[in-house]
């Protein structure tokens, strides 16, 4: 669950990206992508702590691509900061969304077995 608590992190730095990164020329529009975008990315990573929507996690990943295809197909070459910033959450959010909610956690196998020999008194 480590990576739904990285994303919800990211997710408030998108919200405080404007006042970050001042955005002059495109102000509102910005402004107001980052916000949604990031009650988005809120809204996923905590439904996935709920079991019957455990993989909602994997709809970060069309979040991620929309602030990705912001920045690539801006018309200035390097694009401003706040473009940067969203190569950047991108990335990183497309990296921490394909992880499972219980990566951390051994294999089932493994705590069965381990569970078998606590209860026969193997150790």
């Amino acid at each position: 669950m480590w990576a739904r608590v990285m994303e919800f992190a990211l997710a408030c730095w998108l919200a405080l990206s404007p006042f970050i990164f001042r955005y002059e020329d495109e102000g509102y529009g910005l402004m107001a992508n980052d916000l949604v975008c990031a009650l988005l990315i809120m809204t996923m990573a905590f439904l996935s702590f709920w079991r019957p929507l455990e993989k909602a996690h994997f709809m970060i990943i069309p979040v991620a691509l929309w602030l990705m295809g912001l920045a690539f197909f801006h018309e200035s070459a390097p694009p401003p900061p706040p473009y940067q910033n969203y190569v950047f959450v991108s990335i990183i959010l497309i990296v921490l969304a394909i992880i499972p909610n219980y990566a951390s956690a051994p294999p089932r196998s493994w705590a069965e077995y381990s569970e078998n020999r606590k209860q026969k008194g193997d150790y």
